[in-house]
This record gives structure tokens, sequence and C-alpha cells, in this order.
């Protein structure tokens, strides 16, 4: 994961809201992800679909973030 995240470059994006849905769709998703490290903080919106995300590794990275998400509220 850190590898990935590294990959993704979260802290030189210059935008923080990707994919392409409005949100108010029913079945669309929309995460919002805050990624913490070496004392920088940066916070994304991300909404279906993510295959609109034009960087693969962010794409990847977000991708990942909401199966552990899943993962962790299924162990609740």
């Amino acid at each position: 994961a850190e590898r990935l995240a590294d990959d993704a470059q979260l802290f030189e994006q210059t935008d923080t809201t990707f994919g392409t849905g409005s949100g108010k769709s029913r079945d669309a998703q929309e995460t919002i992800i805050t990624v913490e490290a070496e004392g920088k903080e940066r916070t994304f919106r991300v909404t279906d679909p993510i295959g609109a995300i034009a960087s693969k590794p962010l794409r990847e990275f977000v991708m990942l973030v909401r199966e552990e998400a899943e993962r962790l509220r299924q162990k609740d």
C-alpha cells in the first residue's frame, strides 16, 4: 500500500476531486480519503466511476482503499 501511495504521487496531485459522477445517482459511490505522511495531510474526494481517473497508480490506490474499508466494515 505504501509503494502504491508513493507511485500515485498523492502529495504532488494538484486536483483533489476525481471521477466524473455527480454523486447523486443512487448507485454512485463517493469516497473521501485523507492521507497523512511525514507531517503532511491531503484529502481527496473520489466519485464513481473511478475508471475516469487518468492516473493508473492513483486509480489502483483508490481501489485498494475502498477494498480495505469494505473488509473492515465486514469485520465489525
